[in-house]
This record gives C-alpha cells, structure tokens and sequence, in this order.
C-alpha cells in the first residue's frame, strides 16, 4: 500500500525500526467500517536517538496537519504489551510527551490497546497502568474504560487450528474497536496546532539563547 505521506513528500517506505517521520495509511471504506479510514504511525517517537529527534518530530506532525487534508482526528491510540507488569520508561516518556502537545479535548478520546494478549480477562499491565501518576491524567478510571486487546502470537506459530482460532478472536476484537471508533466524535486540530507553534517557537528561542 502506498502512503499518501509518500505521494506528497516522495518520502520511501521503511520500516518502524529506522522510520523517521509520521506514516499515514488510508485504508477505503469496507462492510466493516463504511467510512474511509486514516492510520497515523508515529513509529521512531520516543526512540533511542533522544529528545532533538522528538523536537523534529513535533515539527514533522505539525507539517503533516498542514500540508495534507486532516483537520481533525477521532482517537489516538496508546498500544502496551499485555504481559507488562512494569512502566517502561520510554513508555512514561511518551505519554508525557503526547499530553505536552495534544490539546486537553483529546483526553476524552484517547484509547488503550494491549498486543500480545493471551487473555482477555488477565492483563497485567492494566494494574501498571493504574499506579502511573501521567496516565491517570488521561484516565481516572481504567478499569471501566474500554480497551481493545489483540494476540500478535498468532502471526508468529505454525499450528493452523490454534492459528485460526486466535485469527477469529482477533478479527472480533478489531471489529469491536472499529464500532467503538464509528462512535467517538471528531476533534479539530486546531487547539493542538496552536501548541505545537507554541513549543517550536519555544524551541528556536532557546536555541538562539545558547548560541549567545
């Protein structure tokens, strides 16, 4: 599939592990989402090349709502490992950093997703989550908040019956966050892109007062 973000800035298509700006997907209307859908990747945010790549990142998105038709967005997607039973770093990180320049009317549509989920029932990041003072700014009550869990492993085997089975529960559950998603009312870009200027004209300033 090609990306529009590719059409527009002839940018190559690579990988999550040396991606260096925001990925866009439009994926056409379909029996199970009638609606065109539009994927964000913001793979490489939070990574090991440190806070000056952030900051090029921030100024990155901030070209993507700009330069491209999106005015608005219905969710963002905060994905954890089921099977955590501790806040990463990088994970606190990023949080911290997407409510640093998302305006506070995303709050309410924020979404939580689990990958490698071998239960639906026990999900041991979710206590991670409940202790984590930067999450419970997003949100005051997770145990009653939907969330979407998904099984990776079923990529990953042979078993063709185990295989099937865990493809089904999968294609259940996505089914489950698209409805959840038809749901959830759009927000204007508009708050959010007023900070991001914001903190790019913050970052020039001080990078003219260390050059003094």
């Amino acid at each position: 599939m090609q990306l529009e973000y590719e059409i527009k800035y002839g940018k190559k298509n690579q990988g999550c592990a040396v991606a260096d700006k925001p990925e866009v997907y439009n994926i056409p209307p379909n029996e199970t989402y009638p609606c065109p859908l539009r994927i964000i990747d913001t793979c490489g945010f939070g990574d090991t090349r440190g806070i000056e790549f952030d900051n090029k990142f921030i100024k990155d998105m901030k070209n993507l709502f700009d330069n491209s038709e999106i005015y608005d967005l219905k969710a963002i997607c905060l994905i954890f490992i089921a099977t955590d039973t501790r806040m990463h770093s990088r994970n606190d990180y990023i949080i911290n950093k997407l409510l640093s320049f998302f305006s506070d009317d995303f709050l309410k549509n924020f979404i939580i997703i689990f990958t490698f989920a071998d239960s639906l029932t026990n999900i041991p990041a979710i206590n991670v989550l409940k202790v984590n003072l930067s999450f419970a700014q997003i949100f005051e009550d997770i145990e009653n908040y939907p969330k979407f869990s998904f099984n990776n492993i079923a990529y990953f085997i042979d078993d063709r019956i185990n295989y099937d089975s865990l493809f089904n529960d999968n294609t259940r559950n996505f089914n489950h966050f698209l409805q959840y998603l038809k749901e959830l009312e759009p927000i204007s870009l508009e708050n959010t892109k007023k900070i991001m200027n914001f903190r790019i004209k913050i970052e020039k300033n001080l990078k003219k007062l260390k050059g003094k």
